[in-house]
């Protein structure tokens, strides 16, 4: 389980860092990302921005093209 600052850093550090590249592709091959207490707390709005683009790419990919992210890799 990882909290939303490392969620937060993982997005921004993707392209900068193998490490957070490697977790940033873990959320999006994972079946469920739950964000339950978003509101519950100051986000900056890029980084807000950047929690709510994953849910979107996946969704936008499944519909272009018909099956998950994780499962087109496969």
């Amino acid at each position: 389980m990882a909290t939303m600052e490392n969620i937060i850093n993982t997005i921004k550090m993707k392209s900068l860092a193998t490490s957070a590249m490697t977790v940033y592709n873990r959320l999006l091959k994972a079946d469920l990302v739950a964000i339950d207490d978003i509101m519950l707390f100051s986000v900056h709005k890029e980084d807000a921005a950047g929690i709510f683009n994953l849910p979107h790419f996946i969704r936008v990919f499944t519909s272009t093209y018909g099956m998950s992210p994780s499962k087109f890799r496969k």
